[in-house]
């Protein structure tokens, strides 16, 4: 589930994400999109922070880190944390370019670049959408992903680091519209694991010194679950100042941000 340009299929998305101890959030991102329209197509992740060319991981050596840590991670969300959909009150330039393995990515920490970067990639992003992501997430950088064809993003992670707006948020980008048009404020069916940094029974430390994956993602306590059924449409977000034994995770539609 993301925002796509234009009609494509997407399924199994994984999203990992935690505070780094030099104050970044750490996001990887990986999912099954598959291309439904002719020529080029563009999965948005909205970002509230600031990013780098030099904070963006080429996975290419890293391609199973997220299938691992999920398989293994998953807890009840049940017996766990209670998924909610409310409201939450969140504290919360230049288009680049880098190659993230397969991936030709542009990013830009000015929501207007969208515009120029619409134009200049001819990716036909429609009016309404542009507006959706301008007026929806102010203040936030974008990362524009770039599939042709009928070729699947599944094959590794996205995987990045960013300097938040809210340092004590958690944002997992879980907004769904993925026909070319901007998301609705309605029920959708949902189809993420969550995966995080967690202090409970039900996590443990995994090694991941086999697999090839990040130094900093080894010998670190995950948690996450699976949510898969129809909820309001959102994205998700984890407050770190609460009790990470047992974290509350939010999904809604609306975003208010309040700077640190």
């Amino acid at each position: 589930m993301c925002i796509t340009s234009k009609e494509a299929i997407l399924r199994k998305t994984k999203i990992l994400s935690f505070k780094k101890e030099n104050g970044n959030i750490f996001l990887s991102y990986q999912n099954t999109a598959q291309n439904l329209s002719k020529g080029r197509n563009c999965m948005v992740l909205p970002i509230p922070g600031k990013l780098k060319s030099e904070w963006f991981f080429d996975t290419t050596k890293y391609s199973s880190f997220m299938k691992y840590l999920a398989d293994r991670c998953i807890v009840s969300e049940s017996t766990n944390y209670g998924v909610r959909s409310r409201s939450m009150t969140l504290g919360s330039k230049g288009l680049e370019v880098v190659n993230v393995g397969m991936y030709e990515i542009h990013f830009s920490n000015d929501m207007n670049d969208i515009k120029t970067l619409n134009e200049s990639l001819n990716l036909e992003i429609g009016s309404d959408l542009l507006e959706f992501f301008i007026n929806h997430y102010k203040g936030f950088s974008f990362i524009y992903c770039i599939f042709d064809g009928n070729q699947k993003m599944d094959s590794q992670p996205i995987a990045l680091e960013y300097e938040p707006i809210n340092s004590n948020v958690l944002f997992f980008p879980t907004m769904d519209g993925h026909d070319g048009e901007a998301p609705k404020d309605d029920r959708v069916s949902v189809d993420h694991i969550i995966l995080t940094e967690l202090k409970n029974q039900r996590s443990g430390k995994q090694d991941l010194s086999f697999i090839n994956a990040p130094e900093f993602l080894d010998n670190r306590e995950w948690g996450g679950y699976e949510i898969s059924y129809k909820m309001p449409n959102g994205d998700f977000y984890m407050d770190l100042t609460q009790n990470m034994e047992n974290p509350n995770l939010t999904r809604n539609y609306e975003i208010q941000i309040q700077y640190d």
